[in-house]
């Protein structure tokens, strides 16, 4: 006894029955009309021992192949020459709630499944000798070719199987914009992640490059996608030229990618941090030192990104006269990270043949404006006071034949420290702006609009008309929206809004949001 396939284990659901090569098939006129000195064939081999496709995993001594609708298959009359006499055969009735003979149970590999008894099939004059011809009407049964089943069989399957391909294609997943090198590509994609997506698209990042959102950011639909290329900016790291390649142009985000370039783990400063970062324009990276600043009577505890004593000198607004010198370190000398016998670097001014003058003197700091994400963005401002401070003004005296000809500030040392006034600006506001925005520009604040008459019509990441910018937006504000901020332009759009409702976008229509209050949808 031998092994049946439709037996075999472990299951493997990604198998297909084997079907035969169609270049091997006869052609049809030889199955319809056989070769009388052609050899009959014999017996099919079937493997011993192997795998069945058709089990199933977990057993199911209910469950039966999967079997073609036989009401979509084309009739045996019409596959061969129908014989107009012929009754059309019934449709096999397949037993329901009964055991498969494949899920037999207990399992037993060396198990055939029942095969069906043949009748002798009489010949077409009586003479039992002379095989039937394949495809006609013999007494009240059909003697069908087996090969031409299978064939119809395996065209079927085709077609189901390329109507399930394309029913996939046609539904790739999520709409996704991709702002790559100056472009947009709009795609529809099915993949989990921005990196993923970027993969799909042959959109390369470099090493520096960056992607906003993260590239780990799962998917979302309509979500918008920027690649931003780090460019190379030339960096002055401690007296050697270099560079660093970024996406930033602050120096705060900047000297982070200066960091884990140059010096990862050490700590770094930008001389002069105000000034905006760009490919054009050398950097002065400094490995931070601390110590002491002795001046003027004064000491100053220091902490700052400097090369040279001149350099910390500048850090602290203290100026020399031609004729003042510093030690134990010259003023051009490089500052080291710690003296030699491990101490603080201590710093002293020396002011020579000049007289210096200390005048406590009041101050203060000059205003601030700081966003708030607690308060709402069509709130009143909350304003802080700030107060005024004391501090030691060193004036340097310069003499000349014994007169005093010109004094000037060389330092200043807080006593009472003064505090700014703080205006708080609230940056909290309806999120469907995002979505307004995604709509009509893309999520672009800066969007210039159209042309009318030399002057834009719809301005802002908005699309605010600039009559309704005019009409709304406060004193002292800019003259267009794409000038003004993300929050000015959402203030204006929800005055608009109080006014005109949610109908005056077209894309709040769109997005559904002008059925939300009540007014008429013009």
């Amino acid at each position: 006894m031998r092994e049946s396939p439709a037996r075999a284990e472990p299951h493997d659901a990604t198998a297909w029955l084997p079907l035969p090569d169609f270049a091997e098939l006869p052609p049809l006129d030889r199955l319809l009309v056989p070769d009388p000195e052609a050899a009959p064939a014999g017996p099919r081999e079937v493997p011993v021992g192997l795998p069945s496709p058709a089990r199933a995993e977990p057993h199911d001594a209910t469950a039966w192949l999967p079997l073609p609708e036989l009401e979509e298959l084309p009739s045996v009359d019409t596959l061969l020459v129908p014989d107009p006499a012929v009754e059309p055969a019934t449709p096999r009735e397949v037993p329901v709630g009964l055991p498969s003979p494949a899920r037999a149970e207990p399992h037993d590999a060396t198990a055939w499944l029942p095969l069906p008894e043949f009748d002798p099939v009489p010949a077409a004059n009586g003479d039992s000798s002379e095989p039937p011809r394949r495809g006609h009407r013999v007494g009240r049964r059909f003697y069908f070719p087996a090969r031409a089943l299978v064939t119809g069989l395996a065209i079927v399957g085709t077609i189901a199987g390329a109507y399930v391909g394309v029913t996939t294609l046609l539904d790739k997943g999520a709409d996704v914009n991709v702002r790559v090198d100056g472009r947009v590509i709009r795609a529809e994609t099915g993949a989990a992640t921005v990196g993923a997506l970027l993969t799909e698209k042959n959109v390369t990042l470099g090493d520096y490059d960056r992607t906003v959102p993260d590239v780990n950011t799962p998917i979302e639909n309509e979500m918008t996608v920027q690649v931003l290329r780090a460019v190379p900016v030339p960096v002055d790291f401690d007296g050697t030229a270099t560079v660093v390649h970024t996406t930033h142009d602050r120096s705060a985000r900047f000297l982070e990618d200066a960091t884990a370039q140059l010096s990862p783990g050490a700590s770094l400063g930008v001389r002069d941090a105000s000034k905006e970062i760009d490919e054009t324009t050398t950097v002065f990276v400094r490995t931070r030192k601390t110590g002491v600043l002795i001046v003027d009577g004064e000491f100053i505890e220091y902490d700052a990104p400097a090369l040279t004593v001149a350099e910390l000198l500048e850090e602290y607004d203290v100026k020399l006269d031609d004729a003042d010198v510093t030690r134990p370190i010259g003023v051009t000398d490089v500052l080291p990270t710690e003296m030699p016998d491990g101490s603080e670097v201590s710093i002293a001014v020396d002011r020579v043949l000049n007289e210096t003058e200390d005048i406590i003197e009041p101050y203060s700091l000059p205003d601030q404006r700081l966003p708030d994400e607690n308060l709402d963005v069509t709130a009143p401002e909350r304003v802080v006071p700030g107060k005024a401070g004391t501090q030691t003004v060193t004036y340097l005296l310069i003499h000349e034949n014994g007169v005093v000809t010109e004094r000037k500030p060389v330092n200043a040392v807080p006593i009472d420290p003064a505090i700014p006034t703080v205006t708080y600006y609230g940056t909290k506001y309806d999120q469907r702006w995002d979505k307004i925005a995604q709509c009509e520009t893309g999520t672009n604040w800066e969007h210039q609009g159209s042309g009318n008459g030399g002057r834009n019509t719809y301005q802002g990441g908005l699309g605010i008309w600039f009559g309704n910018w005019d009409a709304y937006k406060d004193d002292g504000w800019p003259k267009d929206a794409n000038e003004a901020t993300k929050y000015q332009q959402v203030i204006v759009a929800e005055r608009i809004k109080d006014d005109h409702g949610w109908g005056a976008w077209g894309c709040a229509k769109t997005l559904g949001y002008a059925k939300e209050d009540g007014r008429r949808i013009n």
